[in-house]
């Protein structure tokens, strides 16, 4: 069985209930956060979450596969891609005991 996401209708509705901000003005945040997020990757700066992580552009090499159908090679082309990187809080936070979790804010 699959886990249920979070989407960012979702993200924004609980920002919006948690801060009392109208949800016109955190969905607009969170647009244009992306929007950053996105330039600056397309540029080829990392993007820095404190405390979450990075996200950086990553090369992604040509390569030769099998298909499964007639197991021939089939080339797969060079292409870009985005790698997340969790910072070492990040990782701290998810391997803590269940009652400890508040690390990640520090």
């Amino acid at each position: 069985m699959k886990e249920p996401r979070v989407s960012p209708k979702d993200l924004i509705q609980a920002i919006a209930s948690e801060t009392k901000l109208p949800q016109k003005k955190v969905t607009e945040v969170y647009k244009l956060l992306v929007e950053h997020i996105n330039s600056n990757l397309k540029t080829g700066s990392p993007v820095s979450l404190h405390p979450l992580g990075t996200f950086k552009l990553v090369k992604r090499q040509e390569r030769k596969v099998k298909s499964p159908y007639d197991q021939k090679d089939i080339y797969i082309p060079e292409r870009k891609g985005i790698k997340f990187v969790a910072s070492q809080a990040s990782k701290r936070y998810f391997n803590l005991p269940e009652s400890t979790s508040s690390e990640l804010e520090n």
